[in-house]
């Protein structure tokens, strides 16, 4: 399952699609982290409990930051069981 959004990366919080969080919200409680691949494959760590509990991912600066965004990027969730 793929959802898609249009996110501005300057706000702390992404939203998270509902349908995508009721699909997975499993998964997420029993691993408690996962991990965001920018355009150019680096990794970033996060925390999966207030995707569960509030339906957004924390960080939306400092990703942006670390993946060197500087304008709204159209965020893909796709989540896969792999290595987690």
């Amino acid at each position: 399952m793929h959802s898609s959004l249009l996110a501005s990366l300057m706000q702390d919080e992404i939203s998270v699609p509902t349908e995508f969080v009721e699909r997975w919200q499993d998964d997420f409680a029993r691993t408690h982290y996962g991990w965001i691949k920018d355009p150019v494959d680096n990794f970033i760590r996060i925390d999966t409990s207030r995707i569960v509990i509030e339906h957004v991912i924390p960080g939306g600066v400092a990703l942006s930051l670390h993946c060197g965004f500087k304008a709204a990027q159209k965020v893909i969730f796709c989540y896969q069981l792999y290595h987690n």
